[in-house]
């Protein structure tokens, strides 16, 4: 999937960290060397899980069916 948004790039990533969806770091224009791009994460916290997700930095995001629904 295509999609235009603010992506960041981690220097480390926690091992405990459980990666649900990356970039792939070629694929980004602006030339950053780093391999760490996760936009979906989760955690097990307490029992329990905490969930992370970068996307959403675009209006056109809240108008995508799959981000709406949860599903990317």
């Amino acid at each position: 999937m295509e999609r235009e948004d603010e992506f960041y790039s981690f220097k480390s990533i926690n091992p405990a960290m459980h990666v649900l969806v990356d970039i792939d770091g070629d694929e980004l224009r602006r030339g950053d060397a780093t391999a760490n791009h996760p936009m979906s994460w989760y955690h097990d916290f307490d029992g329990g899980a905490s969930w992370y997700r970068h996307l959403g930095h675009t209006e056109a995001t809240f108008a995508e069916p799959l981000f709406l629904g949860g599903t990317c």
